[in-house]
């Protein structure tokens, strides 16, 4: 395996390999869909590098009525535990044939992949262990941890000679009314080799969506409250490295004309230093002071045609570049070796976002600066019931719109009930 140095020597670097994918809640995560599983990991991770660690980060995994449902996208996360780890101990390998219909319209697709998911929600263990072949690999890579709120999953893979503590896991949701439709995973690690220790805290984040200047507002906010939440429940997380990615949803404003060549780098350059609410955002120091980004040298991660090889944009959504990945630290104590986006043609159409990856050797000895924070308030408790309770209606309501049963009908009435009562005693 190739391994780049970083600017200090190689035993005192950590090499990270990074991805945040928006999975437009269609990723296939039936048990009878190894070899499909595989050949989206092949294109999704690197493995003929030798990472200490990678974290991977997922937005819309699975679809509002089960994402509602606590538990259920950790429990996706790991069914994929096998598939990844196949990748990333097999070293470079060709990605396997997968037969793809290209007559398939995106309303059958969602059909298609919606009963998938619904699927492996009920899989057993046993039909899981049946389905995939055996997984006899080479060790060199284990797994070390995961975390989920909503559709949002965090997941951290590490080499087998690298000692791994987990020291905090965290969430924070900041969807409509405090539900989990959006919001922020986080899983904070110690890493140690030979000669060195450092504290790395990964957070993955799924921010407010949509165009406009209350939308952009919003997501200004989900920042703040995430960084609060976390400042707070997580161990001086600000005192180590500090990585956050995902689907923030930062968009070009105003909007720009629909023959723009957004794969020519001039364009690139300019659409993100005049257009990109997040450089604009940060040059004002008003979110992710403190961080850095690499140079963005590939086109805008969204709005793709589901389902269409050919890098369509929908333009019904302005092209931007809201897939991206941010750090902490003092760049002269980290070499970026690639940021980029992952060419979702064929094997990834299934979404309308490209995934972004960033590759990049991080040193021990780094001298850590405290980040700015706004005055906002963390979640309070009473935030975190009423989220709670948004999240178990969302789940009840979908049941009952998608596939009623008498017994969901009647919890659904039950629940309201308990809902309308407590309001009540609430305000008398």
């Amino acid at each position: 395996m190739k391994r780049l140095e970083c600017h200090s020597s190689e035993a005192d670097c950590f090499r990270i390999s990074l991805t945040t994918s928006n999975c437009a809640k269609q990723i296939p995560l039936g048990s009878n869909d190894y070899l499909l599983q595989r050949a989206i990991f092949e294109r999704l991770l690197s493995a003929g590098v030798d990472y200490d660690l990678y974290a991977i980060g997922f937005q819309e995994l699975l679809p509002i009525w089960d994402a509602s449902c606590p538990l259920q996208t950790k429990s996706c996360l790991r069914r994929l535990v096998p598939v990844i780890l196949q990748r990333l101990n097999s070293g470079v390998e060709d990605t396997p044939e997968v037969p793809v219909d290209r007559n398939v319209q995106h309303s059958e697709a969602d059909s298609l992949l919606g009963s998938l998911e619904r699927q492996a929600i009920g899989d057993t263990e046993q039909s899981t262990q049946n389905a995939w072949p055996s997984r006899q690999v080479p060790v060199s890579y284990r797994f070390v941890a995961c975390n989920a709120i909503g559709a949002v999953g965090l997941m951290l893979f590490a080499k087998e000679d690298l000692k791994v503590e987990v020291l905090r896991t965290c969430n924070v949701r900041t969807g409509a009314l405090g539900s989990s439709l959006k919001g922020s995973t986080a899983i904070q690690v110690q890493l140690s080799n030979s000669r060195c220790s450092q504290k790395f805290t990964f957070i993955t984040s799924h921010f407010a969506a949509k165009e406009g200047p209350d939308k952009l507002a919003q997501r200004i906010k989900d920042y703040h409250t995430t960084m609060r939440t976390f400042d707070k429940h997580l161990d001086s997380f600000q005192d180590g490295h500090v990585f956050f990615f995902g689907d923030l949803n930062f968009r070009i404003s105003p909007r720009q004309p629909t023959d723009l060549q957004y794969s020519d780098q001039p364009v690139i350059d300019h659409l993100l230093a005049t257009y990109d609410e997040l450089n604009r955002e940060r040059t004002a120091g008003t979110v992710f002071e403190g961080f850095e980004e690499a140079k963005i040298n590939f086109p805008p991660s969204y709005k793709y045609i589901f389902l269409q090889d050919n890098l369509n944009y929908d333009y019904t959504r302005q092209p931007s570049w809201c897939d991206r990945i941010l750090y902490k630290n003092d760049p002269k104590r980290v070499r970026v070796h690639r940021y980029a986006s992952i060419d979702r043609r064929s094997i990834l159409n299934y979404t309308d976002h490209e995934p972004v990856t960033l590759d990049v050797s991080v040193s021990c000895h780094t001298q850590f600066v405290p980040m700015a924070m706004q005055n906002i308030s963390p979640q309070s408790t009473m935030e975190m019931y009423v989220g709670d309770v948004t999240d178990i209606l969302l789940m009840l309501f979908s049941r009952v719109y998608y596939a009623p049963t008498i017994f969901d009908l009647v919890v659904l009435t039950i629940f309201l009930c308990l809902v309308l009562l407590a309001l009540f005693r609430l305000t008398v």
